[in-house]
């Protein structure tokens, strides 16, 4: 891969995306993606886009209702300071999820804690599916690649 001056690539070193919906709890560690910033820290796309793979989960009630995948679009970023400054940051990540074709727009609020040039998100949203409640937790690194 070629990158242009001035760029920051993130990439997923560790990623668990858990999923609620009434008294079921799905999990799944897989995940296709990367996140490209310009050189003031905005998305060099307009969005940036991840798949999240839901053959792994274990429950059958939620692997139905979330196959075959979930994209999730990410737009906006707020409360973490670019260039990365290590410490503890409140985050909000704005974006939407698709599932089934259906898009649902998404606000998820966390936490982000910086270390060298480790990025640990710890992040979370709820929306109705089909008229249930789903609680989405995800916990990630990301790591800046030189």
């Amino acid at each position: 891969m070629i990158l242009l001056l001035g760029y920051t690539l993130l990439t997923i070193k560790d990623f668990e995306a858990t999923f609620e919906l009434g008294e079921n709890i799905g999990r799944t560690e897989y995940v296709k993606g990367f996140i490209l910033l310009d050189e003031d820290g905005y998305f060099a796309r307009k969005e940036t886009k991840f798949l999240i793979g839901t053959s792994s989960i274990k429950n059958e009630y939620i692997r139905e209702r979330l196959k075959p995948y979930i994209e999730a679009a990410i737009y906006r970023v707020d409360g973490i300071p670019y260039p990365f400054k290590e410490g503890n940051y409140n985050i909000k990540v704005y974006g939407d999820l698709r599932i089934r074709g259906k898009i649902y727009e998404t606000l998820w609020e966390g936490e982000a804690e910086v270390v060298d040039e480790l990025i640990e998100i710890r992040i979370s949203t709820s929306f109705k599916l089909n008229g249930d409640e789903l609680n989405v937790r995800i916990n990630c690194v990301l790591k800046e690649e030189d």
